[in-house]
């Protein structure tokens, strides 16, 4: 087994979409029980406005949940600098976790919400959970995966 791929999973959070002037749909969570660290990542496409948490103009941020469908609150200190700006097109953005830091079992970008723009803003969000604990199956599925090829 790798070391590295039996302690990992990668969680979909935002399937890739063009939204303009409102919130992202299918805003998913990470089941984060039995990993110690999450790498948190927005991928964005071309844009034409910003895109920010609830809205357009404040910074994404993480929060926090006991329940999938729970009621969620802010992670301290889990946010980027900013709102990702219009000119910030073909771009990662990315917050790294400490899940002892989070201490709460599901955890999701806060309400991703594009501006008005001519088109919009084309994103993706996913989580990479990581230090497993104990011995994970090095499979696709276990991974959050469809396929895994090993070469």
């Amino acid at each position: 087994m790798h070391d590295l791929l039996g302690k990992i999973k990668v969680v979909s959070l935002v399937p890739p979409q063009l939204k303009d002037n409102g919130a992202f749909a299918n805003n998913g969570a990470a089941d984060t029980a039995g990993f110690r660290e999450g790498l948190f990542v927005f991928g964005v496409g071309a844009l034409d406005t910003t895109i920010g948490s609830t809205t357009a103009s404040a910074a994404l941020k993480l929060e926090e949940c006991d329940t999938v469908d729970g009621v969620y609150t802010d992670i301290d200190g889990a946010a980027l600098a900013d709102a990702i700006a219009a000119t910030e097109d073909n771009k990662l953005f990315a917050i790294h976790l400490n899940m002892r830091h989070a201490g709460k079992r599901y955890v999701r970008f806060n309400a991703p919400t594009a501006g008005d723009g001519a088109t919009g803003a084309n994103m993706c969000a996913y989580a990479v959970l990581s230090k497993g604990e104990g011995v994970l199956e090095e499979t696709a599925a276990a991974m959050g995966l469809e396929e895994l090829v090993k070469a």
